[in-house]
């Protein structure tokens, strides 16, 4: 096979998607007995590359990327490797997420201060009746 022959089998796909977890799941077709070589790194010009996987597996999870650009390429043991797949990771923004946890917060104030001022209502109501 040559480099040609080998690629990711949803490339288009990939590429226009965001990961906001840090994790992608990357398949390939290849030859059964084929060993694959999958590289990570930084740079579209792997000039530091980090080795994920070697074998004849037809695909692979990445988990724990950072927030970022992350360049992959799936080659053979020979050598010879398809073009990078950049895969974007983003996680939801800290204002986002710093307004969720707000709301949130006042959510959970307001039902505990509802259930309080009930339980306070009706031991009221209850000493009330003893009263009479």
């Amino acid at each position: 096979m040559g480099a040609n022959e080998i690629d990711f089998t949803d490339r288009v796909g990939l590429e226009e998607s965001v990961s906001d977890d840090g994790a992608v799941t990357l398949s390939w077709d290849k030859e059964p007995s084929a060993t694959i070589i999958l590289q990570r790194d930084r740079s579209a010009a792997f000039t530091d590359p980090l080795l994920l996987y070697q074998g004849t597996d037809a695909g692979s999870v990445v988990t724990g990327l950072e927030e970022g650009e992350h360049f992959f390429r799936i080659g053979f043991a020979e050598g010879e490797f398809s073009e990078p797949l950049r895969i974007r990771v983003e996680f939801v923004s800290r204002v986002q997420l710093t307004i969720l946890l707000s709301l949130g917060a006042i959510v959970v104030l307001a039902t505990v201060l509802a259930i309080v001022l009930g339980y306070l209502g009706t031991r009221r109501t209850e000493r009330g009746c003893g009263n009479a």
